[in-house]
C-alpha cells in the first residue's frame, strides 16, 4: 500500500510540474514577444520568445502523457488568458497558433505507436511548422523567410526536449526503484 502512494505521489507530482512548465513556457514566450518583439539571431528573424515557444511541443507531449488527451486545450487556453493581460492580439495569434499546431501535434503524437521519444520528435515535424506559420503571419505579418527562420529555431532548440524526455526517464526509473526497495 505505502510503495503505490509513493507511485501516486510522484505522479500528482509530474502533473503538476509539467502543467506548470507548460503555462509558464507559452507566457514567457509571449511576454518576451510582447517587449522585444523579434530579434536577429546568427542572422535569423526569430521572435524574441523562440526558444521557450520551442519547448511547450514536448512540454505538450508530456501534458498529455500525465494528464489526458485533451487536457493541453485547457492549458493553452490558461496561458492565453493570461497573455490577454499583456496583449489581445499577441494573446490571438498565440492561441490560434497553439491550438491549431498542438491539435495536430497531439494528432501524431496519437496515432503513432512509437517510443515516447520518437513521438515527441515525429509530431514536432508537423506541428512547428505550422505554428510558425500562423504565429508569424498574424504578429508579423506573412514572410516565408521568417516562418522558415523560426521553424528551423524551434527544431534545432526542441533538441532541448530530449534532454528533459532522458531526465523524466530517469526519474521514472528512480520511481521504480523506490517503490520495489523501500
Amino acid at each position: 500500500m505505502y510503495n503505490d502512494q509513493i507511485g501516486l505521489i510522484k505522479l500528482k507530482e509530474k502533473r503538476i510540474i509539467f502543467a506548470a512548465l507548460y503555462v509558464l513556457s507559452i507566457v514567457i514566450s509571449n511576454v518576451l514577444v510582447n517587449y522585444f518583439g523579434a530579434v536577429s539571431i546568427f542572422g535569423l528573424f526569430l521572435p524574441a520568445g523562440v526558444f521557450f515557444a520551442s519547448l511547450t511541443f514536448t512540454l505538450r507531449d508530456f501534458v498529455q502523457r500525465y494528464w489526458g488527451d485533451m487536457s493541453s486545450l485547457f492549458w493553452i487556453l490558461v496561458a492565453s488568458l493570461i497573455t490577454m493581460s499583456l496583449n489581445v492580439k499577441l494573446a490571438f495569434a498565440s492561441t490560434l497558433a497553439f491550438l491549431v499546431s498542438e491539435i495536430i501535434d497531439w494528432f501524431v503524437y496519437k496515432i503513432t505507436k512509437l517510443p515516447f521519444y520518437k513521438r515527441v520528435i515525429f509530431s514536432n515535424l508537423f506541428s512547428c511548422p505550422l505554428d510558425s506559420f500562423i504565429f508569424i503571419s498574424l504578429v508579423f505579418g506573412f514572410n516565408i523567410f521568417h516562418i522558415i527562420h523560426f521553424s528551423l529555431a524551434k527544431y534545432v532548440l526542441s533538441l532541448f526536449g530530449l534532454i528533459l524526455i532522458l531526465l523524466v526517464k530517469k526519474w521514472d526509473n528512480r520511481i521504480v526503484e523506490e517503490k520495489y526497495i523501500s
